[in-house]
């Protein structure tokens, strides 16, 4: 007959785990993961795939305003069917990047001078609010996110990376409709993802003149918003979008 042990329980035997029982939602015999990390995402799908592809593409100017592409040609590249090109083409079609002709390809479509302005007339509305509402209710976090996004944009400008540096652009003015609070505000904001992205990368092109400047105005607003210099602050930003809407880089793409 076996007797009872007067030693103390061992360590494994102390942890839940060991007797099969779940922790927190976890299997027994699963691992938990260290700190708080998201799981992995799901691979993407093919048709994912091509249209991030393309997209970027288009976002860095490789496939220009004007470029023809072709269902094979993009197929090679990715080593993947057609079947999936032609899905990822017709999402494209809907999102207004590409334009398709049947039999010939898909053509890369300009931004056009109404797309320009019908963006940049909404961002100047939400942005405005969010410059309004930093003044009235000041917050240093604010402040300092803009500023170390500024940096992060000195940083670009120094090794010439114009594709980062714009979208970079596009998180400091976020910061500021992100601290209004207003979800509807941020959700609309976050619609113009893309046509934003495309745009000011149009403005920018690879001139490192125009990125300084860029530069020079968001230090600028972000030292006027520290100081509580709304109306300022009010005119460098109508200003600093002006300068985008009247790009020529842009205004000539949507002739």
């Amino acid at each position: 007959m076996a007797h009872p042990s007067n030693d103390p329980p061992s360590e494994s035997s102390q942890r839940p785990e060991a007797s099969g029982v779940a922790v927190t939602g976890v299997p027994a015999g699963s691992s938990i993961p260290a700190g708080s990390a998201a799981p992995p995402e799901p691979p993407r799908t093919a048709v994912e795939r091509v249209r991030e592809y393309v997209r970027e593409r288009v976002f860095s100017g490789e496939y220009a305003d004007g470029t023809m592409l072709s269902e094979g040609q993009i197929a090679g590249q990715l080593g993947v069917s057609r079947t999936p090109v032609r899905e990822a083409f017709v999402q494209l079609e809907t999102q207004g990047f590409l334009r398709l002709y049947p039999k010939r390809g898909a053509l890369v479509v300009p931004v056009s001078r109404e797309d320009v302005a019908a963006v940049m007339d909404t961002r100047w509305v939400i942005e405005r609010h969010g410059v309004e509402q930093a003044v009235a209710h000041p917050d240093p976090s604010v402040v300092a996110r803009m500023r170390a996004i500024c940096d992060r944009q000195q940083a670009l400008l120094e090794v010439g990376d114009y594709n980062a540096f714009s979208d970079v652009d596009r998180e400091l003015h976020r910061v500021l409709v992100v601290a209004t609070g207003n979800p509807i505000l941020i959700d609309l904001y976050d619609s113009l993802r893309d046509r934003q992205r495309r745009m000011v990368r149009g403005a920018i092109t690879d001139d490192a003149s125009t990125a300084t400047t860029v530069l020079a105005e968001h230090r600028e607003l972000v030292a006027l918003l520290e100081a509580g210099k709304g109306g300022k602050a009010l005119r460098l930003l109508e200003a600093h979008l002006d300068r985008t809407r009247l790009s020529p880089a842009l205004l000539d793409a949507g002739r």
